[in-house]
């Protein structure tokens, strides 16, 4: 995995924030659903920790009220507003760069670039901001190698978008990596999805069908 990032911490400043709601993430990748995605890792990634973060469903619900149904709406409204109106010190604002694949056979890549960034309910500033990517790369000039890659990756993104769990590492590693360079945050491990509790099995399968596929070519 390398990891290729830039972040940004303003100086401190008091109230300390407690309460955090994760808004919409826009969306600049070729996949509709990056932003759903990284939006409930995010969640999940900061559910265990010390911020009190409000149920995204809640929050999506209360955006679409308003006419948001994605991430890339939110600046017509006031952030100070929103922050109000949820009933929280802040307002966590997110951005999908990349997150796709790339399969030539002889080059592999995998790629997930997320853009974090934290606003004061109070003031509508910004209060943090933090860049990362988790990707992973493989090349080879072998020719038979190069086949292997090309039949095993095709025949493993199917498996991924079947059970659901697309760029399952990259994904964790750009949540995991943006997050860790916010003020108080410890990550613990990522909190089961009430939503999807079997996801973690879901994994686990699917890297069982991918090493099996591999195994066989």
């Amino acid at each position: 995995m390398a990891l290729l990032s830039g972040c940004k911490v303003q100086p401190p400043k008091p109230p300390l924030v407690e309460t955090v709601a994760i808004l919409p993430f826009d969306n600049s990748s070729n996949d509709i659903n990056a932003a759903d995605f990284l939006q409930k890792k995010v969640y999940l990634a900061m559910k265990s920790g010390v911020y009190q973060v409000r149920s995204i469903q809640e929050t999506n619900e209360f955006l679409k009220e308003k006419g948001i149904t994605d991430g890339g709406q939110l600046p017509v409204l006031d952030p100070r507003l929103i922050a109000k109106d949820l009933n929280v010190q802040a307002l966590l604002y997110g951005h999908v760069e990349n997150f796709g694949s790339v399969n030539i056979g002889f080059y592999t890549e995998k790629k997930v670039t997320l853009a974090l960034w934290m606003v004061d309910g109070t003031t509508g500033e910004k209060l943090w901001e933090c860049t990362k990517t988790g990707v992973t790369r493989n090349f080879t000039l072998d020719s038979k190698k190069a086949k292997e890659n090309l039949v095993g990756g095709l025949a493993a993104q199917v498996v991924d978008k079947m059970l659901k769990v697309p760029l399952e590492d990259e994904t964790n590693q750009a949540v995991v990596q943006t997050l860790r360079s916010l003020p108080g945050f410890n990550f613990t491990g990522f909190a089961v999805d009430e939503d999807d509790p079997n996801r973690a099995a879901k994994k686990s399968a699917a890297d069982l069908i991918k090493g099996q596929i591999k195994g066989g070519q």
